[in-house]
């Protein structure tokens, strides 16, 4: 129910009901805290993937929203992610697929970031430093 509240007091449900006009419709499915431990995140240690990445899943009928709970030093990594026009995409796959750039977003608290359930991301890398 709190997540709930959040999505409703972040308007959330008006937000994602745009992209496809069914307003009504949208539920909250799942909600979980992430906690990273430690203050370093290797390359090798965070993994690209989509949270709903079955192909007969159609893009625009899931999505991920993440928040911060709390300000994040500059330091602490974002979320790396892919857009459509990645050549991570490519059908069939290309040499540039496996090693397409990812753009970053970083956290704020009270704002949030919603993607397509389909979109691959991940943590971006990090080693935290005290300001």
């Amino acid at each position: 129910a709190r997540f709930e509240e959040l999505a409703v007091k972040a308007n959330l449900f008006s937000i994602l009901g745009e992209v496809d006009g069914r307003v009504g419709d949208l539920m909250l499915y799942a909600a979980s805290f992430i906690v990273v431990r430690g203050s370093k995140l290797d390359d090798k240690e965070t993994l690209r993937h989509a949270d709903m990445g079955h192909r007969r899943i159609p893009p625009g009928s899931t999505f991920t929203c993440l928040t911060s709970l709390s300000e994040l030093p500059a330091s602490v990594g974002g979320l790396q992610f892919w857009p459509w026009e990645s050549p991570l995409y490519s059908e069939p796959p290309t040499s540039a697929s496996p090693s397409a750039s990812p753009l970053v977003h970083k956290y704020r608290p009270g704002k949030f970031v919603a993607f397509d359930g389909r979109v691959k991301h991940r943590t971006e890398p990090f080693e935290y430093t005290r300001s």
